[in-house]
């Protein structure tokens, strides 16, 4: 099999070699991880436009209820009965963008609209959906969920490469 590429036998021992040690760093990395880390618990409320969820930002502005408003208006038929309520989550868990939204508020506040399905061509609006979300409560060093943990490895290892790159550069 091997004779059949275009790689020098050097070339493909670089490679193993390469391979072996991104596994080993990747190891190192989970094996290092925290137990417990920052947490948010979160709630969200699924609407089909922009506009509704400007409303439903503004109705929690002016003083209704979050989890009322979900059960009300959310499309979200998994969360809805809860108040929204979609659990806790690691802050490093969440992606980039709903960080840099959910950075500067508080809890009990709403975020801004987010728009669920980014990728989709905006003249498809079958497809779209927007979020409101708010936080519950933060726990600082919150026990991490089994269901969390390969992310949360994934996402230190890519951070370390991230750092590697740009002590290159």
């Amino acid at each position: 099999l091997l004779n059949n590429t275009l790689y020098t036998d050097k070339e493909i021992r670089d490679l193993v070699t390469l391979s072996l040690y991104q596994q080993r760093m990747y190891q190192l990395i989970a094996d290092n991880m925290p137990t417990a880390v920052e947490q948010l618990h979160l709630s969200a409320i699924i609407v089909k436009t922009y506009d509704e969820a400007l409303s439903v930002q503004e109705r929690v502005a002016n003083g209704e209820e979050f989890a009322s408003l979900a059960r009300e208006v959310s499309l979200d038929t998994e969360t809805k009965e809860n108040g929204g309520d979609i659990g806790w989550f690691p802050w490093d868990y969440l992606d980039s963008n709903l960080q840099s939204i959910l950075v500067d508020i508080e809890i009990g506040e709403c975020s801004q609209p987010v728009n669920n399905n980014p990728t989709i061509d905006p003249s498809n609006s079958e497809a779209q959906s927007f979020a409101v979300y708010t936080i519950t409560e933060k726990d600082m060093a919150r026990e991490i969920l089994p269901e969390h943990v390969d992310v949360l490895k994934a996402n230190a290892y890519q951070k370390w490469l991230d750092e590697q790159h740009e002590e290159k550069v």
